[in-house]
């Protein structure tokens, strides 16, 4: 018996407290009347429209966990094997019009992926109808920690002396994107009074990965 299958049971128990459950396996006739575009550096869909789950029966604050089991029993279309274990709820919001729209983080062996995330919208119907993110796909990948977190933050700190800012406001593990492979990184952000920038440190062998100003990403998003 495949885990996605195991999951789905496992699941269903818990989500029958709260409702009927209305996930299952799509048809090969569903799966191909849906809109799907790929992101093809990732290989996982960015865009999926149509009729993928109606949750009309599940209470608003219970359908993250039907949308977890859906993926489950659909790795083909999400490429992911543990979606429960994978994905974590970073925010629920219903808009003026009725529509909820929940938003995912990605994780990785219970560590958050740098910038990953996917976004199930349902309409007022209780229909989930657009599916829309960039993340990657289940890895096998297993980092190792070589660089400590505090010589980590003495690598950007040594960095940004150019730039004037001494002072760490934070310091998270991570997995930095490395095109469609990931690779294990402390996550700092240096401060000073006027100046806020990211520092992705490898945790292999301390390479600064990656640095950017906070207050121009930010923007950009």
């Amino acid at each position: 018996m495949r885990f996605s299958t195991i999951l789905f049971f496992f699941m269903l128990a818990g989500c029958s407290r709260h409702g009927q459950l209305a996930v299952r396996t799509l048809s090969q006739a569903e799966w191909a009347a849906l809109q799907i575009r790929s992101n093809e550096k990732l290989a996982t869909p960015e865009w999926i429209q149509g009729k993928l789950l109606n949750l009309a029966k599940i209470k608003a604050e219970n359908r993250a966990d039907s949308l977890l089991a859906f993926m489950a029993v659909n790795p083909e279309i999400f490429k992911l094997h543990q979606p429960a274990q994978e994905l974590k709820v970073k925010s629920d919001r219903t808009d003026e019009l009725g529509f909820q729209h929940l938003r995912f983080s990605r994780l990785h062996q219970n560590i958050p992926i740098w910038n990953d995330d996917l976004v199930i919208h349902i309409n007022k119907k209780g229909e989930a109808y657009l599916f829309n993110g960039r993340y990657h796909a289940s890895q096998k990948i297993v980092g190792q920690a070589v660089v400590s977190a505090e010589k980590a933050a003495a690598i950007a700190l040594d960095a940004a002396k150019e730039k004037k800012m001494d002072r760490v406001d934070e310091n998270e593990p991570v997995w930095y994107p490395a095109g469609a492979s990931l690779r294990l990184a402390h996550h700092l952000v240096l401060s000073s009074e006027n100046k806020s920038w990211d520092y992705f440190v490898a945790a292999d062998n301390g390479e600064i990965l990656y640095d950017q100003d906070r207050r121009r990403f930010q923007m950009a998003r």
